[in-house]
């Protein structure tokens, strides 16, 4: 794993008292709210404390919240991570991709950690780096408190570097999705000069290739029950950190300035984590076609569960499209990744 994902292993060890459970469960709803919106937060807590069960301790509670979390995440969602690993492991290595393939953190950090096993047999080295829309200068629909601060591009570009991604003739660069605003900005300012292949779990965009279109090709799911797929990574894999909004300079080196999330976000989300890398471990010698198209088939089910109420680890639709979306791609250039 990256060295930056370690900082979360640091801060997960306090357990949640009594008196303290209350403050984490609203600390953790504000927190899904600026994923989800309130609404669909409201609705998916409804069902994921009603699987937990009443009258539980604070420990029983969090304790079982960890169980769930982490047998969905290995049962439901590991198949597909190590099938996306797998696609893209393939898809670079087309394309002539040595060495470093970076992961946008935070959303990308289940396509990590199933990376860190899987990526080194295909001659690949994952790196995480904190990249995201506002330090990128892009605002969020769905959560208008989170404002880009200034204009990060000289620190961005130092960052980069750091990290190895500037000396690089070909930058692989994976993400969950889903519309491309990272990518165009990555390309236009730090990677005109070299070729640049960003990848999806999930893409909005045409020009982008990605994980869930290819797997359900000749399946009849639907777009609203992939784009779903995409929006349930963020119930399933709470982050263990904020959403970093700055990048900060100590001496010569520039960091992304990271702070703990709420404990739940912490608990449950390293515990859907360590879900990924149990299947990964269990599963070395990779995944067939077949088996990931099953896993395809689970999932739409555990979609059909929501709906109906139950809590499935899954969201029963997508959230909210992005209102901007449509006109954003029409004016996206062609010709602008690979070769």
């Amino acid at each position: 794993m990256s060295a930056e994902i370690k900082i979360d292993q640091s801060i997960t060890k306090e357990m949640v008292l009594p008196e303290e459970l209350g403050v984490a469960m609203a600390e953790f709803e504000l927190e899904l709210e600026g994923e989800l919106t309130a609404a669909y937060t409201t609705k998916y807590l409804s069902q994921l404390y009603a699987a937990i069960g009443e009258n539980t301790s604070s420990a029983e509670f969090v304790g079982k919240g960890e169980l769930l979390h982490f047998q969905v995440a290995h049962d439901v969602y590991g198949p597909l991570i190590l099938g996306c690993t797998q696609f893209m492991a393939e898809y670079f290595s087309q394309v002539g991709i040595q060495g470093n393939i970076y992961y946008a953190l935070r959303d990308a950090t289940p396509l990590l950690k199933a990376s860190a096993i899987v990526m080194p047999k295909y001659g690949f080295n994952p790196i995480g780096v904190y990249i995201n829309r506002p330090l990128c200068g892009i605002g969020d629909e769905i959560n208008p408190e989170v404002v880009p601060n200034g204009d990060m591009t000289s620190m961005i570009k130092k960052y980069l570097d750091q990290k190895g991604a500037l000396s690089q003739s070909k930058v692989a660069w994976v993400d969950s999705g889903c519309w491309g605003t990272v990518p165009l900005v990555l390309k236009t300012h730090h990677f005109s000069n070299q070729r640049y292949y960003p990848v999806f779990y999930y893409s909005h965009n045409p020009k982008i290739p990605d994980y869930l279109h290819w797997l359900a090709d000749g399946t009849k799911a639907t777009e609203e029950e992939l784009n779903c797929m995409n929006d349930s990574l963020e119930c399933m894999f709470p982050s263990p950190i904020r959403r970093p909004l700055l990048l900060v300079e100590n001496g010569s080196h520039v960091d992304p300035k990271l702070k703990p999330a709420s404990a739940l976000s912490q608990k449950w989300g390293l515990a859907a984590l360590e879900g990924i890398e149990a299947y990964i471990k269990g599963n070395l010698n990779g995944i067939s076609y077949q088996e990931q198209e099953e896993a395809l088939g689970v999932f739409l089910d555990k979609i059909k569960l929501a709906k109906n109420g139950e809590w499935s680890g899954v969201l029963w639709n997508s959230t909210p499209i992005w209102s901007q979306g449509a006109g954003f791609l029409s004016k996206y250039p062609n010709n602008l990744f690979g070769e």
